[in-house]
């Protein structure tokens, strides 16, 4: 771990020096700008590259404009996370609220939000037709990949875990202590696990 940490600090010294309070649609768009080689981000990063501008996003052409690749050391391994809709203990209008639940699970329903959002949906069953070129090759991925949950948004780890874990990363961003780091991700687990 203390040399995953050691070399996380090294590549802090490539990022620009205000990387850590910029959106990821900053970071995106200094790289669709020519101002920044890379950024790591998640399938939407596409779908604001690649939307149309009256919806706020870029309107860049993929494999001209921009291309992608695998997190360096993570070849065969597919990092996901899901969106979630969820329907509260005692929520009005149930069964309508069910029978949205449904459609938004449905084929139909996922072939037609993904390829705007910029993501592929969890289902096996997708049309890759409908996805545009990024979205095709990550829908591959997620077939042939070993998939492991993120930490992000209480997948592999509870919220509560996911935000001392952020906590400490932002810490991290200002001080580059990695033994301090290491210390606080350990508490973190001690806390949290």
């Amino acid at each position: 771990m203390t040399t995953s940490l050691d070399r996380f600090k090294t590549l802090l010294t490539y990022t620009n020096s205000d990387a850590s309070s910029l959106t990821w649609q900053d970071a995106g768009k200094l790289v669709v700008d020519g101002k920044a080689a890379f950024n790591v981000m998640g399938d939407w990063q596409d779908g604001y590259f690649s939307g149309t501008v009256a919806a706020g996003n870029l309107a860049k052409k993929p494999l001209v404009d921009y291309a992608w690749t695998a997190v360096p050391g993570s070849s065969g391994v597919f990092d996901w996370l899901s969106d979630s809709f969820t329907l509260p203990k005692g929520a009005p209008h149930r069964a309508a609220a069910v029978k949205w639940l449904t459609f938004l699970g449905s084929l139909r329903a996922q072939d037609t939000f993904n390829p705007v959002k910029g993501s592929i949906p969890a289902r096996q069953d997708a049309n890759a037709k409908l996805y545009g070129t990024y979205l095709k090759w990550s829908l591959k991925q997620w077939k042939a990949d070993k998939l492991a949950c993120s930490i992000t948004h209480g997948c592999a780890v509870s919220n509560a875990w996911n935000a001392a874990i952020d906590t400490a990363i932002g810490q991290f961003m200002s001080s580059k202590d990695v033994a301090a780091f290491q210390s606080a991700l350990v508490a973190a687990h001690a806390k949290n696990a």
